[in-house]
């Protein structure tokens, strides 16, 4: 037996029938193929045995089934499968079975396999060409080995489609309206060695050329289907159609998104005197995943005038997909006014025959109120049409409205009687002294007594009440008795105060001299009482205190005593208005306090030593002092000398 290694060139990317250099006979040759586009690619070996002129060749390899489903084959899932003619060439009229097989199926899913025994069918019969069909899985490949008895054929081979894929994966929904975008695709070589050449086309609703408009699609599920045509790439890439899809949701489920929903309530209170009221507010705004929502404002929304009560407001959002959002807050207007009401005037009746009571009638309130009407109601008092009693009777109304303000008013019935009531019982005269140190006296009396026809208590005064203190003197008090209608009855009773304390000299006025000869030194003696002031009294330094006052003041001088020294003794009396009197004496000497004057002075003498001594000379000179002469204001002068003795 003689092994050797050959090739041959496959035209075309096609498989044709190998011929040997060797005879027939027991030869084995392994044939490797080659492409002429590549060069040497190894894709399966093929064993032929060489007996009298057999062989076997793949005359149809790697047909495309283009965009065939994919194929679940055990632990393998591919693009499709490829259709295989397998040929053996040899003499008619034998039988060859397949003896072994793998990978090679009679139906275009490969799911019927093609099992060992199974024969090939000589076509056209009579030619001696033994053909098998089948179809093999991508990126499997299939193996056979055939015999018909005497000698086996085997071969292999491995076919892939090309592998498509674009972009962009589109995972989440996309909105109707957003913008349009590119589709970009591209295949690899089914066995990933390397890109894939051909020609790729996108197709389904809403693409144009190689770009998807949302907008065109419409809202839905669409499939997106990129089929792409590979160029002859190879032996096993035979350059086959093959196509992927992607799915692209278009749908906006999402609602609008408001933004600044006013806080609720907004409470305003009413403009005075109207049912209303304006509420402002900033008004929200909406946003929207697929564009600009349709945005529904309220009526009469902000800057509007608003009734008194409850408003509601609500914005709505609508999308293109009309998925709403809405935003719902309530505008109370407060009326706050207080309603209206009239009442009449104060009423004055007066009863007839001295009756105590009678029917009085008067106009109810009226009312009125901002909004709509309000309900007047009495509060107190009486209705009109019914007997009042006599005194004074409030009756107050009430108006209410329908945001439940109250306002009141009200007025006084009075109701008189001209019967005056009857004093039983008025206080008799008092008579008491002042409290001491004080020009007063507290007096407390007794209690009036009144009764009155219609009303009683009576209500009794008095011009100065018991237990105060009442002034020295007499004070009339009045007695005074007022009914309900104001009738009155008086009766009257004196309070005398005595005052029985005398007045004091807090200072009887000092002994005071004066300069003179004479009480004409002393220009106010009087011998008799005179008035006199309190500067007067002040002056000479006394000073008086009363309980009351001092009202009268006086002074009388004594006889005066003593010549050149004269001393009067002088009589101060004060007396108050009660006739209470007191008195001190104040000594006032009159003193000569000036010193003589000599008129003339004396005169020389000159006495001669005639050895008697001439005394008799000198001593009337002595005696007449000199010839001098002196006077005096008070009295007469008295002379006096130094004169002792003559020297020798």
């Amino acid at each position: 037996m003689k092994f050797r290694n050959w090739s041959h060139s496959i035209a075309d990317n096609n498989v044709n029938a190998l011929s040997s250099p060797y005879n027939s006979g027991n030869t084995i040759v392994f044939a490797r193929v080659e492409d002429n586009i590549s060069g040497l690619y190894s894709v399966a070996e093929v064993a032929l045995i060489v007996f009298l002129g057999c062989s076997i060749d793949i005359t149809a390899p790697c047909s495309c089934m283009n965009n065939a489903a994919p194929v679940q084959n055990g632990s393998d899932s591919d693009s499709g499968t490829f259709s295989e003619t397998i040929t053996i060439t040899a003499p008619t009229g034998q039988t060859w079975t397949i003896t072994a097989i793998s990978g090679l199926y009679s139906d275009v899913a490969g799911s019927v396999s093609i099992n060992p025994g199974a024969s090939f069918s000589e076509s056209p019969a009579g030619s001696g060409l033994y053909v098998l069909s089948g179809y093999h899985i991508d990126d499997v490949g299939y193996t056979i080995t055939a015999s018909n008895g005497v000698v086996s054929f085997s071969t292999s081979n491995e076919c892939f489609y090309p592998d498509p894929s674009f972009t962009p994966v589109i995972n989440t929904p996309v909105c109707p309206g957003s913008p349009s975008f590119a589709l970009t695709g591209s295949a690899q070589l089914g066995n990933g060695s390397g890109v894939a050449s051909g020609t790729g086309v996108f197709s389904g609703t809403g693409v144009i050329g190689n770009t998807f408009f949302p907008s065109l699609a419409g809202t839905g599920v669409h499939t997106i289907t990129y089929t792409f045509d590979a160029d002859n790439n190879g032996a096993a890439h035979p350059g086959c159609t093959q196509t992927v899809t992607q799915t692209i949701t278009i749908s906006d489920n999402v609602p609008p998104v408001i933004t600044g929903c006013p806080a609720s309530p907004i409470t305003v209170n009413n403009i005075p005197d109207l049912c209303s009221a304006t509420a402002t507010w900033t008004a929200p705004t909406a946003t929207d995943n697929c564009g600009v929502p349709v945005f529904i404002s309220p009526s009469p929304g902000p800057g509007g005038n608003f009734p008194v009560g409850t408003t509601v407001q609500t914005y709505t959002a609508v999308d293109a997909a009309f998925n709403v959002s809405v935003c719902t807050f309530n505008v109370v207007v407060n009326d706050i006014q207080l309603p209206v009401i009239n009442c009449p005037s104060n009423i004055i009746q007066t009863t007839t025959g001295g009756a105590c009571s009678a029917t009085v009638n008067y106009t109810n309130p009226t009312s009125s109120d901002n909004c709509s009407f309000s309900v007047v109601s009495l509060l107190s008092g009486q209705l009109s049409g019914t007997v009042f009693n006599v005194g004074t009777t409030t009756v107050a109304w009430q108006a209410t409205d329908s945001q439940s303000n109250t306002v009141s008013c009200s007025f006084t019935v009075t109701l008189l009687e001209s019967e005056p009531p009857v004093i039983t019982s008025c206080p008799g005269n008092i008579t008491t002294v002042n409290d001491l140190g004080q020009c007063s006296a507290v007096v407390s009396y007794a209690p009036a007594v009144a009764t009155d026809n219609c009303v009683l208590p009576v209500n009794i005064t008095y011009s100065q009440d018991s237990g105060t203190a009442f002034v020295v003197g007499n004070t009339t008090v009045t007695v005074t008795a007022t009914d309900a209608s104001g009738n009155t009855a008086t009766c009257s009773f004196s309070v005398t105060v005595n005052d029985s304390e005398v007045p004091d000299f807090t200072l009887c006025p000092p002994a005071a001299s004066v300069n003179g000869c004479s009480i004409a030194a002393l220009p106010d003696y009087s011998p008799v009482s005179v008035p006199a002031t309190l500067q007067m009294l002040t002056d000479a330094g006394g000073s008086v205190a009363d309980n009351c006052a001092v009202t009268s003041i006086s002074y009388s001088d004594g006889a005066p005593s003593g010549t050149c020294q004269i001393e009067i003794i002088r009589t101060w009396v004060i007396e108050d208005a009660a006739g209470n009197s007191n008195s001190c004496t104040q000594t006032i000497t009159i003193q000569d306090a000036g010193a003589p004057s000599i008129d003339t002075p004396a005169s020389g003498l000159t006495v001669s030593c005639d050895g008697a001594g001439n005394t008799a000379e000198l001593n009337a000179w002595l005696a007449s002092n000199g010839g001098a002469t002196a006077t005096d204001a008070c009295s007469s002068v008295t002379w006096s000398n130094d004169f002792t003795a003559l020297s020798d």
